[in-house]
């Protein structure tokens, strides 16, 4: 009997230590704490969690990272998905396909953008082109206007609007060169103030 009294005033003693000493008073509240202290370790057991039944500060840390991620959830308006199982999966399943497009788009930008900077050296090398075409072009110009000029100094601009007529006149230069060449005056030709 001095055992069980003693075992009952340690017993006391541990639920005033705990702020529970009411239990004393109310027996079924003591059954009914510890019954919720089985079913609660029974679901950390079940769960995988049993470490964090043992240890409160680790349980302490995991309940403050889910309070803040539940936060981050909420704020984002995505609280259900850690209520919800199957829509968190299928919620997470359209974010790596979402991902997965956006990288194929990605790969698809990335070979748009080389087609366009590939197109865009084209285009300077064609600018380029054009540019010395240009320049080619202002220098034919420059020579037909001379000779235009030289045509115009000797009367003979009409000569360059008639294909036909410069023919024929050509023609009657080569034929008096030849001539001039075989009466040995071919010298004439090259200095006609002889």
């Amino acid at each position: 009997m001095a055992r069980l009294l003693s075992l009952m005033k340690h017993f006391q003693e541990i639920l005033e230590r705990c702020g529970l000493s009411s239990l004393l008073e109310k027996p079924s509240e003591l059954e009914a704490m510890l019954v919720r202290y089985k079913a609660m370790q029974a679901s950390f057991e079940k769960s995988g969690f049993s470490e964090l039944f043992e240890d409160t500060d680790r349980l302490d840390k995991f309940l403050e990272t889910h309070r803040q991620v539940r936060s981050s959830f909420t704020a984002a308006g995505f609280e259900n998905l850690l209520d919800d199982a199957a829509a968190a999966e299928q919620f997470f399943q359209q974010r790596q396909a979402d991902l997965e497009s956006s990288a194929t788009a990605s790969e698809t930008v990335a070979a748009l953008q080389a087609q366009l900077q590939q197109v865009t050296q084209d285009l300077e090398a064609m600018q380029g082109q054009r540019d010395a075409l240009q320049h080619e072009c202002e220098e034919i110009k420059d020579r037909l206007e001379a000779l235009r000029q030289i045509f115009a100094d000797f009367g003979l601009e009409d000569l360059l609007s008639d294909a036909e007529a410069l023919r024929h006149f050509l023609r009657r230069h080569a034929a008096l060169e030849d001539v001039l060449r075989k009466l040995g005056l071919g010298h004439l030709l090259d200095d006609p103030e002889v």
